[in-house]
């Protein structure tokens, strides 16, 4: 009987035999599995972040928003607990991230004032602004890096 591969060899995480790109990878998966998490918890929120976007035809809006969160969530959980969809993962996130990116881009272009759904679109949730752009090229950033 064949051995199974751990998901992570803790021996070489301690001594840190693995490169950085690895463990940026590790923490960008991690973070989008919260931000995804929190979507699936509320995604009528999301949902309404997505229509109010005004991006898509309104009878699109649930089936993309559905689409995109899971998605996000299912390649969020490859990044961290499946080493062999690790890369394909990464681009479905960054790809994803793209999205967001040019979604935003184009309703600051738009002057629309409304809220990017990406953190949760509570009470408290912020107003798209080029800080939103600002992180979100960083993020893009960040798993481009850990692609490499």
């Amino acid at each position: 009987m064949r051995k199974k591969k751990p998901v992570v060899d803790f021996k070489k995480a301690i001594t840190m035999e693995y490169p950085t790109e690895y463990y940026v990878a590790l923490l960008f998966g991690l973070f989008f599995l919260v931000v995804s998490g929190q979507k699936l918890i509320n995604p009528l929120a999301f949902a309404t972040a997505v229509f109010r976007g005004h991006i898509m035809p309104y009878p699109l809006v649930n089936i993309a928003a559905l689409l995109l969160m899971n998605l996000e969530f299912a390649a969020a959980f490859a990044v961290v607990f499946m080493p062999q969809w690790r890369r394909a993962g990464l681009w479905i996130l960054v790809s994803i991230l793209l999205i967001y990116t040019g979604c935003v881009g184009v309703n600051l272009l738009r002057d629309l004032n409304t809220v990017c759904g990406c953190f949760g679109s509570g009470v408290r949730a912020a107003a798209i602004s080029h800080w939103t752009l600002v992180r979100n090229l960083a993020l893009i950033i960040t798993g481009l890096f850990a692609l490499r």
